[in-house]
Order: C-alpha cells, then structure tokens, then sequence
C-alpha cells in the first residue's frame, strides 16, 4: 500500500517508488518523483535522493520537489505532477502497476502536464538491475541519476565506471555529468554530481555489480 518495492540482491539493497502522490487529501509533502529510486551497494548509499533541506517557501524547496532532482524520468520540461509553494499538490500522475513479482517490476504513468506517457521496468537478479524506460512524446526525454558525495566515477562513452560497478546505457543520445547539491538532512547541503541522460522513446540501463 506504501507504493514502495524493496530489492536485494548479492551486493545491492534497492528501494522504489511506484505509488500514488498521497494522501490524497494532504499530500503537501510530496515530490514529483514517480519511478525513482534508491541504491544501496555492500551497505553504503550508492544512488540517492537529492533529499530535503528546507521546507521554506523559496526557490530551494522548488528544486528539491522537481521531476529532475529524483531518479527518475523528465520529459521535455514538463512535471510528472503540479508543485507548487511549500506545501501545495494539484493535478497528480496515477501510476498504474503493470508486473508485480519478486524479479520484475513495471508502471506506467500518463503525464498530467501534457500529452505523454513514461513506463518503467525494473528487473532484478543477484549481481545485476536492468531499468528500462520507454517514452511516448515528441519531446525529448532525460533521466536523472544521482549519485552520493563519495561516489567517484567515470564516463567512457555509454558507460559510467564507479569503481568495481558499471552503468551501461543502451538507446542514449547524450550522457552528461554536471552537479548537484545533496541534502542529507535539513539545512545541510553538500556538493555532489549527477548524470543526466539524454534519449528518445526508449532507455535501458544496466547496472552490474
């Protein structure tokens, strides 16, 4: 009922979100983050949350509700679901759960920003995840990852090393590495990168372990 999955594999904990924004009659604390997730590898935080450092009204609480600030999909420059303020949530995407199962996990949302679609896939082994995402839209789609403060790596076409793990993309345009400011508790911020991955209707990332 949570929306939440929990994957764990040889030397990966995995965390993901696939439930409504809610309650629905309060749902002041939600992000436009559908389809993200967590990464935990040998016990230390591997792919995180951008997290919450503030819940002023101002322009960093805007940034830290954003599609692009989970690990998630952001198609064109539209919002999966309309933030606003500090505590306010209008119209909201309904994630619909296509495959439920020990090993593969699949959703679809409908865009309510605008006339697209986003389903993502999870498949889950021992030592490897492959998440496959596909698109309907004319405009153009970014996935975000983001990584922890002590996660070093390096970007070698369409593949990202992080020490003894590897992210390979398939169906990429463009991987990018810029930064971003990871909040592990209020009021703290600390600079860290993300990868942002350019492509159209399809993206599958393995990452191995």
């Amino acid at each position: 009922q949570s929306g939440y999955r929990k994957f764990v594999g040889d030397k990966f904990e995995m965390v993901a979100d696939i439930g409504h924004i809610g309650p629905d009659y309060i749902p002041g604390h939600a992000h436009s983050d559908t389809f993200s997730f967590v990464l935990y590898k040998e016990g230390l935080p591997f792919i995180v949350d951008t997290g919450t450092s503030t819940y002023n009204a101002d322009e960093r609480r805007d940034i830290e509700r954003q599609t692009s600030s989970h690990n998630t999909v952001k198609i064109g420059e539209y919002e999966q679901s309309e933030t606003w303020s500090s505590f306010r949530v209008a119209r909201r995407v309904k994630p619909v759960v296509l495959i439920d199962s020990l090993t593969h996990l699949s959703a679809k949302i409908n865009y309510v920003t605008t006339d697209a679609s986003h389903q993502r896939d999870f498949t889950f082994s021992e030592k490897e995840i492959l998440i496959s995402d596909k698109v309907d839209s004319k405009a153009k789609a970014e996935s975000y990852i983001h990584f922890h403060p002590d996660v070093e790596f390096s970007i070698e076409r369409n593949i990202v090393k992080c020490g003894s793990s590897l992210l390979i993309f398939s169906g990429a345009k463009s991987i990018e590495s810029e930064s971003f400011h990871y909040a592990p508790m209020f009021n703290t911020l600390l600079p860290s990168k993300r990868l942002v991955i350019e492509f159209e209707n399809q993206l599958d990332l393995t990452i191995s372990f």
